[in-house]
């Protein structure tokens, strides 16, 4: 069993960790954010949901910095 102080360095930098990885990689992570999180959150993993709302928006700010220079699809034909 891990030290507890490991576990929680483990579980602030493994989110982070997950977006900066190859998409192969991404998978195992987050097999493994899922693992924890199945026997930690909400009692022993308080911090997870504000980890995952701080990445969510860094990805919404990203993506809006972009603006009209990536097209909106909706999913619709152009000639309707």
């Amino acid at each position: 069993m891990l030290p507890q102080i490991e576990v929680s360095a483990i579980k602030q930098e493994l989110i982070g960790l997950m977006i900066s990885v190859p998409s192969n990689i991404q998978y195992q992570l987050g097999d493994a954010i899922g693992v924890i999180a199945n026997s930690d959150f909400w009692e022993k993993w308080d911090t997870l949901v504000d980890v995952c709302t701080r990445v969510a928006d860094f990805f919404l700010r990203k993506l809006n910095s972009l603006g009209p220079r990536v097209p909106f699809h909706t999913g619709q034909s152009q000639n309707q």
